[in-house]
């Protein structure tokens, strides 16, 4: 948890420099386009989202843990549902980047 809590704190600091510090004269999309057409900012963004769905699939099978919901018979399913929303999450933001890098030219 401390590692992927730092690569989200990185993260949030990169995502910060390049989306929200910046000149919003013009439409959101015309900025994020050239950020995540950059091959090395893909990386980033890519490892920080699967950093990022770690992270989220210990936290929502410890919120149960939290809430007393902690049984032997229901724990498997807990850590299932936990996977699957998380993948669910990271797979659908690494495929915008993905769609950002391999198709910037096309879109417009």
């Amino acid at each position: 948890m401390p590692y992927t809590g730092l690569i989200i704190l990185a993260f949030i600091l990169l995502h910060l420099i390049n989306f929200h510090f910046v000149s919003h004269d013009r439409p959101i999309s015309d900025i994020v386009r050239p950020v995540l057409h950059n091959p090395f900012f893909s990386l980033l963004y890519g490892v920080a989202m699967l950093a990022l769905g770690l992270h989220l699939s210990h936290g929502f099978w410890s919120i149960f843990q939290s809430l007393g919901l902690n049984h032997p018979k229901y724990n498997t399913l807990f850590r299932w549902l936990g996977w699957t929303g998380c993948i669910l999450i990271a797979g659908i933001f690494i495929a915008i980047v993905l769609l950002l890098l391999f198709s910037a030219g096309q879109l417009a």
